[in-house]
């Protein structure tokens, strides 16, 4: 790839949501030669209780950067997020159910790097649409991110089947008649 390749957080950022995990394998790829290599964004709601510090993790890192909202509820946001290459989602947040950004990534057409927490192996396939790594595992991140970076995927590939997948969440297959029928309201 002759461009850097271009990984996105879209999430409220908050340390639960792996955030501090990502600075930090930013920091090690930057420090080993890649930082020409890559840019990572991140889009969300920031929690109070960690502006200051994700600010300041964030500060030295020339290639990483807080990107505000992304609005989805227009298709500006998704033609915006199908600009990337790869959705980095190493979460352990403990309310994490299904992550609606699963979604979001599959009809973008991004692949995620994704912890094995909660549910996500339920919704995501290792090698298809993401790529798992251990819960809390910076080095698992560093080296994932570093393989995606190398090339050692074919992110392509794994980005039309993130699209082909979307169709599985098309609210006209999740929703059917006979569904309503049962909840009594058709």
């Amino acid at each position: 790839m002759t461009r850097p390749l271009r990984f996105v957080f879209l999430s409220r950022i908050m340390k639960e949501k792996g955030c501090d995990d990502i600075i930090e394998a930013a920091r090690r790829l930057n420090a080993t030669g890649f930082k020409d290599k890559y840019t990572i964004d991140f889009y969300g709601k920031i929690a109070e209780t960690y502006k200051t510090d994700f600010f300041q993790k964030l500060d030295p890192l020339q290639n990483v950067n807080y990107r505000g909202f992304l609005n989805l509820q227009n298709e500006k946001g998704y033609d915006k997020l199908s600009q990337y290459d790869l959705m980095l989602f190493p979460t352990y947040w403990k309310g994490e159910g299904f992550a609606g950004v699963f979604i979001d990534a599959l009809i973008s057409g991004i692949p995620m790097i994704v912890t094995d927490w909660a549910h996500n192996r339920q919704f995501m396939t290792e090698g298809e649409t993401a790529l798992f790594i251990p819960v809390h595992d910076v080095s698992a991140l560093y080296n994932k991110m570093k393989e995606c970076i190398e090339g050692c995927y074919d992110i392509r590939k794994m980005a039309l089947k993130c699209q082909q997948n979307a169709e599985t969440y098309n609210v006209d297959k999740v929703i059917t008649k006979s569904l309503l029928k049962k909840l009594n309201l058709a």
